[in-house]
């Protein structure tokens, strides 16, 4: 397949998309009707946030739960199913849910919303529910929106509000969901953890960073054929071993979520581990014939992930650094990423991945970004 008949890919042409989609929903975002959680939140009558999801927007809603953490407030994240079918419990009268799903229609968040419905029959609703979403008129959305009526009596969490991702329905593997779900629920977690609903100066830092970021994943995908072949050159033909990504911090939302993209749209194995995580145990499969991806992430931690790199690199592996600037040294073992700014970093560290899986597609002969078994929506539990 040439570059010309490339652009006419479904999975390329979101790829592409992905910035003036993250710009156009910066510009409708409104986290004021968060007030009334955040203030909640702020007074200890919210005991514990649960973040919960499936797939890409499990993975997006890890950099949230790492912000409302490090603001030191009690967060879950937890697995949409796990939460579901064995730890119910945790949505409570004094629980807040930050639910996220592009469709808003998957099995398990239906599932969820079922139990949160049974709740509040039962008059103990959860105290609030933030759902993140690209479907307004999904079950998550009208979960968010509608009061429950039980013997004439109408039951209302405290506060229910709906997150739009503005964004294109997409028809392959999620891309602008993805970053925008990201950005969403980023900001969202920051609003509530430093009780900045209306911004207040707070939040403009971080609209910024975005900018920022939205400018340099512009430039780095401007030249997306150049990138394609430096990606190429790189990882090369695809061995039957599986991929390792691994990531600290906000880039383990990186390597969880690329390992997916690889699975759905390449058809081959991929692992995505927290880089410490790493060390206990799967370090014992590095050697020759391994490939992975070795994300630097945050200043804090780069010191720590780097030390990682280098050591898989002398032990055979084909490990590759994942950041916008490199030394000479890590130039033979990189792949190249837009420059990022803050909480703009994970946003910035998907997009080689994207076209990692585009190169993997046509080494294989497949169409980049199609299912072969499942669908958009997951409708099986």
């Amino acid at each position: 397949m040439n570059l010309e008949t490339l652009k006419e890919n479904d999975f390329l042409k979101d790829i592409l998309a992905q910035p003036g989609s993250l710009r156009s929903a910066l510009g409708q975002l409104d986290f004021s009707p968060l007030e009334p959680l955040a203030w909640a939140l702020h007074k200890g009558e919210i005991d514990r946030v649960v973040l919960t999801g499936m797939g890409a927007s499990y993975y997006a809603l890890y950099t949230a739960w790492l912000h409302l953490a490090a603001a030191g407030y009690p967060a879950i994240w937890a697995d949409c199913a796990e939460l579901v079918h064995h730890t119910p419990a945790l949505v409570g009268p004094k629980s807040l849910l930050i639910v996220a799903s592009q469709s808003g229609r998957s099995a398990e968040i239906v599932a969820l919303m079922g139990l949160i419905s049974g709740q509040a029959a039962a008059g103990l609703p959860p105290a609030g529910l933030i759902a993140i979403t690209n479907d307004l008129g999904s079950p998550l959305a009208e979960s968010a929106r509608l009061m429950t009526a039980t013997g004439g009596k109408q039951i209302l969490p405290l506060s229910g509000v709906i997150l739009p991702l503005h964004t294109e329905p997409e028809l392959a593997v999620s891309t602008r969901t993805y970053v925008n779900t990201l950005a969403v629920a980023q900001l969202a977690a920051l609003a509530l953890g430093t009780y900045a609903p209306h911004g207040g100066g707070k939040l403009l830092p971080h609209f910024s960073d975005l900018e920022g970021t939205i400018d340099g994943m512009e430039a780095y995908l401007s030249t997306w054929g150049e990138k394609l072949g430096l990606i190429g050159e790189a990882i090369g033909v695809p061995g039957a071993a599986p991929l390792i990504l691994v990531g600290r911090g906000l880039s383990f939302s990186s390597a969880g979520e690329g390992a997916l993209n690889i699975e759905e749209s390449a058809k081959l194995p991929a692992i995505g581990l927290q880089a410490a995580e790493f060390r206990h145990g799967p370090l014992e499969i590095v050697g020759p014939g391994l490939t992975g991806l070795v994300f630097a992430g945050e200043r804090s931690v780069r010191d720590l992930n780097y030390r990682l790199w280098r050591e898989l690199r002398q032990k055979g592996m084909n490990a590759l650094w994942v950041e916008s600037q490199w030394d000479g040294e890590i130039a033979g073992g990189s792949l190249p990423m837009p420059t990022a700014a803050g909480i703009g970093l994970p946003l910035a560290e998907i997009v080689p991945v994207q076209l990692l899986c585009v190169h993997l597609c046509l080494e294989l002969g497949l169409t980049p970004g199609q299912f072969r078994y499942i669908e958009k929506v997951t409708s099986e539990l």
